[in-house]
């Protein structure tokens, strides 16, 4: 896997997700220390999903092969 190849993608869920946070969260300044960790979590949520999407994807094709197959 070239990680490269999703630099954009990841430059534009960042941009998104940091206007979300300045426009949602209130008293970032005095929650500063916390952010990290804050982010982090969320950051995971978006791999547990996404690594979701991309298994049961390819589950699907599996499927649809082995019935082609099996045809």
């Amino acid at each position: 896997m070239n990680k490269n190849d999703y630099d954009e993608i990841v430059s534009i869920l960042s941009k998104k997700l940091a206007k979300e946070i300045l426009k949602n969260e209130k008293e970032l300044d005095k929650r500063a220390l916390l952010l990290d960790a804050d982010i982090a979590e969320i950051t995971r949520k978006i791999g547990a999903e996404t690594i979701q999407e991309v298994y049961e994807a390819m589950i699907e094709k599996h499927v649809v092969l082995k019935k082609k197959k099996n045809s």
